[in-house]
């Protein structure tokens, strides 16, 4: 006989009592309830899991997103060249022959000045403090403990209402302390210089279409310009914008007034109005014509009234009209 065949021999013979089957259904019932909150709490535990699985994988996306974008530099120019930090507020104060200034209202900006032939300044300000250089880089920046300077190369000037100091390299001012933009002064290092000794073939050209940059614009100038405005989809605004200004230095005015009307045409958020202001400037300056200066100022304001640059645009509008006599018409829009 199995080890089952006795088991099933031994159960027939069992008796089962009532009283004993109620005391063993009554203890049953008595557990069952016990357990009961406790299914009950299941389904909130049960939530509670998935809730923190949710959130650790919302956590993981989080740390696996991209890195944010890295700044690039800007070229202001042949010789200067800006790293704007993220959420800077700023604006480009001036840009000619002799000096470039940057206006910062808030945030950091990072500047470098390459050395040259000929003496050039490059300026920082805001926040009560103007950071000057003639061949240097370093930043400014404008928070809510006020304005500090940072010199990684060269030696700063830097002025804060009547009192003035000298900035060395590897030095942040007024505090001291950590260098908090070198990583975007290592970019502007690497950056090479926009070298001004041999003109490219394009403007070679150029160059010797124009007779006589003080005489008054004939229809040459406008045929110069023909050939020059077919290629213009194909050049950067930042590569036409270095030519106008090597040809300004080199007193070819026609042609970088004609470069800058290229570059103003393009309707290029960053470089059109500040060419639009360079051309106003030649008229009014080299060129000795208020009256076509007037006319590209007026433009400014019609395509740029919002721009940073247009108060200076409204200035030189201004200047004109007083060489014409015509002061009462400054306030004119």
């Amino acid at each position: 006989m199995t080890r089952l065949d006795d088991a099933i021999a031994r159960a027939r013979t069992l008796e089962v009592r009532d009283e004993g089957a109620r005391q063993f259904v009554a203890e049953l019932s008595q557990w069952a309830g016990k357990s009961e909150p406790a299914r009950a709490r299941w389904p909130w535990f049960a939530g509670g899991v998935a809730l923190a699985a949710a959130a650790a994988v919302l956590l993981l996306v989080v740390r696996e997103s991209p890195r944010p974008v890295e700044p690039s530099a800007i070229r202001l120019g042949d010789r200067v060249a800006i790293v704007v930090a993220p959420s800077t507020q700023y604006r480009v104060v001036a840009t000619d022959e002799e000096r470039t200034v940057v206006e910062v209202t808030r945030g950091t900006v990072t500047a470098r000045l390459w050395p040259g032939a000929r003496a050039y300044r490059l300026g920082l300000r805001g926040g009560g403090v103007e950071a000057v250089a003639t061949g240097t880089v370093f930043a400014l920046r404008v928070d809510d403990d006020g304005a500090s300077v940072e010199v990684h190369e060269g030696h700063v000037a830097v002025s804060r209402g009547d009192d003035h100091v000298e900035v060395a390299a590897t030095t942040a001012w007024p505090h001291g302390g950590v260098l908090r933009s070198s990583d975007d002064a290592r970019r502007l290092l690497a950056m090479p210089a926009v070298s001004a000794a041999a003109p490219e073939p394009e403007l070679a050209r150029l160059d010797a279409g124009v007779a006589d940059a003080s005489a008054e614009p004939t229809d040459a100038a406008v045929i110069l310009a023909a050939p020059h405005r077919d290629a213009a989809a194909a050049t950067p605004p930042i590569e036409r914008w270095r030519r106008a200004r090597l040809l300004r230095s080199q007193g070819k005015f026609e042609a970088a007034l004609a470069e800058c009307i290229e570059i103003a045409d393009a309707k290029d958020a960053t470089w059109s109005p500040i060419a639009l202001l360079e051309a106003a400037r030649i008229e009014l300056g080299p060129n000795a014509s208020p009256e076509r200066a007037i006319a590209l100022a007026e433009r400014f304001a019609s395509e740029w009234p919002d721009h940073a640059l247009a108060p200076e645009a409204r200035d030189l509008r201004c200047r004109a009209l007083k060489q014409l006599g015509r002061d009462a018409e400054c306030g004119a829009p």
